[in-house]
């Protein structure tokens, strides 16, 4: 059953997932420069807040007052909680 949050948090946990996102950039140097198991770990880092992303949504003017929070926990525990 998914956790639903309010406006809020949502703004607040979206912001700092797109904060999180700034460095996905990396992958493609990472790739370019011969280092892909490194790439694949940053994939696999970034995977868990893209799909949080999917369910806070990807528009930051989202009309929505409740967000389903909809991702599988496992996926939610491998994201680096720093947030």
């Amino acid at each position: 059953m998914p956790v639903t949050i309010r406006r809020a948090h949502r703004d607040v946990l979206r912001r700092q997932v797109i904060a999180e996102l700034r460095d996905i950039g990396e992958i493609h140097l990472m790739l370019d420069t011969g280092k892909g198991p490194l790439a694949l770990g940053l994939r696999r880092r970034y995977e868990g807040y893209m799909r949080l992303l999917d369910d806070l949504g990807w528009r930051e003017d989202d009309p929505g007052e409740e967000f389903a929070i909809t991702t599988d926990p496992i996926v939610l525990m491998r994201v680096p909680w720093r947030l």
